[in-house]
């Protein structure tokens, strides 16, 4: 009966869309792979190789880079998948659904897997914090890994007085972090990249 011509959505409210859309891009932290990828990449393939000078190379880096980052999105595509599945039959069960929302639905996770994909990618790139016995030795980034946890937890209690603007200014600036942080990371990481004492 949900997809019959005569069928009134539960929920009009556009508004409630963005907000939702905004609280499954956030629900990533939660679920995709990303910290937990990168220790088992630092423990079995980068600190024996840290010590050595070539392996802090910018063009080693980039490959590296772009590998962890291609690893991370296979680990996470059935996550991808499923959420995509769920939000969408969502959204076509209780809102008046338009194609434009199901795009958007999709493109917010795209946003959310890659995001949470590089987040901790760059940190780690960028301050390398663990020794040798997989000991954190940065505060900077014990915490950044906690900002996103707290972000989180405060986008879920504040999310319904989340204005539609605020929503669309959050995903940009979630969008412009992947890409600066990039730049930053081939910028600064030759220096930064190595085995803590």
């Amino acid at each position: 009966r949900y997809f019959s011509d005569n069928r009134q959505p539960l929920i009009n409210d556009d508004k409630i869309f963005w907000q939702s859309l905004f609280v499954t891009v956030m629900v990533g932290y939660l679920l995709y792979v990303g910290e937990t990828y990168m220790k088992f990449c630092f423990y079995h393939l980068d600190r024996p190789l840290l010590k050595y000078h070539y392996y802090r190379r910018r063009d080693v880096i980039l490959a590296t880079l772009k590998e962890r980052f291609k690893r991370s999105l296979q680990h996470n595509a059935p996550i991808f998948l499923l959420l995509n599945l769920i939000y969408s039959l969502l959204y076509v069960s209780f809102f008046d659904w338009k194609i434009a929302g199901l795009f958007m639905i999709v493109l917010g996770q795209v946003l959310s897997v890659t995001f949470f994909s590089l987040y901790f990618l760059y940190f780690y790139f960028l301050l390398q914090p663990f020794n040798d016995g997989m000991k954190s030795k940065s505060k900077l980034y014990n915490i950044m890994a906690g900002v996103v946890g707290y972000g989180g937890f405060q986008i879920f209690r504040l999310a319904k007085h989340i204005s539609v603007v605020g929503v669309i200014g959050i995903l940009i600036g979630l969008f412009l972090f992947i890409l600066i942080g990039f730049l930053v990371v081939l910028r600064f990481a030759p220096k930064t990249f190595k085995l803590r004492p």
